[in-house]
């Protein structure tokens, strides 16, 4: 006898997008208490791509056309070639070039296969119309100022 839930296309949408893709959404800090509309809306201004590992994500001083979701993976970030940090899932990258017009503060290489969503300005800026996706692009910049900030020890000094 044939039951609704092992039909694998009437399981697997929700507001016409995958579980999965649902699922993956609501697993990123910024979507976690989205309801599925919400996070169909979203998935709708997004695309989605995986690269390969050493592909570059951003150059520092390039202009930006983009910012980054990253839904899998793992990637390095550079300034003035030196490693800072890393970036993994959940992870915004890109997003100041879109906010300030100015150029790309760092370079970020994919360290393994990374699953991106993809935003272009107008779909980052839609973003903002959400109060909790607001308020986690702000606290993300926040405590990346002080991250860049912060005292750092000082090696060598007696």
């Amino acid at each position: 006898m044939w039951l609704p839930e092992e039909d694998a296309v009437f399981t697997q949408l929700s507001h016409g997008v995958p579980i999965t893709r649902i699922a993956t959404l609501r697993a990123i800090p910024m979507f976690a208490g989205l309801s599925d509309s919400a996070l169909a809306g979203i998935d709708s201004r997004m695309s989605e791509t995986t690269v390969a590992a050493g592909t570059v994500l951003t150059s520092q001083g390039t202009l930006g056309r983009e910012a980054f979701i990253i839904a899998e993976g793992r990637a390095v970030v550079r300034v003035d070639g030196q490693p800072i940090g890393s970036v993994s899932v959940g992870d915004l990258v890109g997003e100041t070039a879109l906010l300030d017009g100015g150029p790309r503060t760092a370079t970020v290489v994919a360290l393994t296969p990374v699953r991106l969503y993809v935003l272009d300005p107008s779909e980052f800026t839609w973003l903002f119309r959400d109060p909790q996706a607001a308020h986690w692009i702000a606290s993300t910049l926040a405590r990346r100022l002080r991250e860049a900030t912060a005292p750092r020890p000082r090696f060598g000094a007696a």
